[in-house]
């Protein structure tokens, strides 16, 4: 039989406008319309002081009785989907749960939305303790997955240079992205055009995407998402609001989508930049299903998927970015939108989760 955790924590306004929810909700009605079934494992929430550690253990002890108690009734031979992160990480003790599955030859389907090795663990604002929690999970899970499904090529040989095994790793190339009860006279409602801003949608917050402050003036932005700090007066930035996941790609108006993060204009760089060149950014996935063609640093590790579907532009910097434009001709410009919207109707089915699940169930 086919299992997937299905993690049950409440959702406050902030992340019901951010794309975390969104691609945890997605894989798991992808996996429900695969007749997989799901295990629910509701918010514990936490006991006493936390910052005592005897209370920390006794909520992480918790914690791993209470998925002991969920996952106990599963056989040799079931198949169990896990995303990591885990929303609830309280997870030390996970490790005899673990040993367990494995011992049961129960197969455990790792997917990967992020590896906070790479991009919480390196925040000054991250105590020690966290960081060390964080990576030994991360390792933990790794290590007793049947298989894991990472990002991309990039990712995957990151990990096998850290020496997880090759045949465990299998690509998914880029995030499904559903849209619930698609209205398409809505869509084709919006301007997307050549001559239109481009657009930048996500996280705005300024630890994440302080580059949008530093923005060439002679090209136009629209904004959308949560963070912006509207106090910054700048005359070709017209921010549009924070809408859900599921609204937003009706609301993208512009020209391209662009898949940036960092704190320069020149490069991607900082945590949130550097991270670029091994993840798949969800925003390249909200473009494409939008029917965006996209422009993407150089440096990214999606650039190669832009590249081989060519479906935008690939730069190395924000500073020219409209000579850039300007060498486009509409014929190509309009050859890139085709394109994009072919791949948006992929990630609108759930092709590449569903291509993946037929080839490991």
């Amino acid at each position: 039989m086919n299992y997937y955790l299905k993690e049950i924590k409440p959702l406050n306004s902030r992340s019901n406008k951010t794309g975390g929810a969104k691609i945890r909700q997605d894989v798991e009605k992808i996996l429900s319309k695969q007749n997989f079934t799901a295990i629910a494992i509701p918010n514990i929430p936490r006991l006493g002081n936390i910052d005592y550690i005897s209370v920390s253990l006794l909520n992480h002890y918790r914690v791993m009785r209470l998925w002991q108690k969920r996952i106990a009734f599963l056989k040799e031979g079931d198949n169990l989907v896990i995303q990591f992160p885990l929303i609830i990480q309280h997870s030390i003790f996970l490790k005899r749960v673990l040993k367990s599955l494995t011992r049961k030859k129960i197969k455990i389907i790792l997917i990967i939305h992020d590896l906070e090795s790479l991009r919480v663990t390196k925040r000054q604002d991250i105590s020690i303790i966290k960081q060390f929690i964080l990576n030994k999970e991360e390792k933990l899970f790794l290590k007793y997955a049947f298989k894991i499904i990472v990002h991309n090529s990039t990712m995957k040989r990151y990990l096998i240079k850290q020496g997880f095994e090759k045949q465990k790793l299998i690509s998914i190339e880029i995030f499904d992205y559903l849209i619930s009860n698609f209205d398409k006279n809505k869509f084709e409602s919006r301007k997307i055009a050549k001559n239109q801003p481009i657009i930048i949608a996500g996280t705005l917050r300024y630890h994440k995407a302080s580059y949008i402050y530093h923005l060439p003036s002679n090209v136009k932005f629209n904004l959308y998402g949560v963070g912006y700090d509207e106090k910054i007066q700048q005359s070709n930035v017209n921010y549009n609001g924070a809408f859900s996941p599921e609204e937003l790609p009706y609301r993208l108006d512009g020209s391209y989508g662009l898949v940036w993060d960092g704190d320069s204009i020149y490069s991607c760089t900082g945590i949130y930049g550097k991270y670029l060149r091994i993840n798949d950014p969800h925003k390249l996935s909200l473009y494409l299903v939008a029917g965006l063609p996209v422009i993407i640093w150089k440096g990214a590790a999606q650039a190669d998927f832009v590249r081989k579907n060519g479906c935008g532009l690939i730069i190395d910097s924000l500073t020219n970015i409209q000579s850039i434009i300007n060498s486009v001709s509409n014929e190509n410009y309009l050859l890139m939108k085709r394109r994009a919207q072919k791949m948006g109707e992929k990630l609108h089915s759930g092709f590449f989760l569903k291509k993946l699940l037929n080839q490991l169930i």
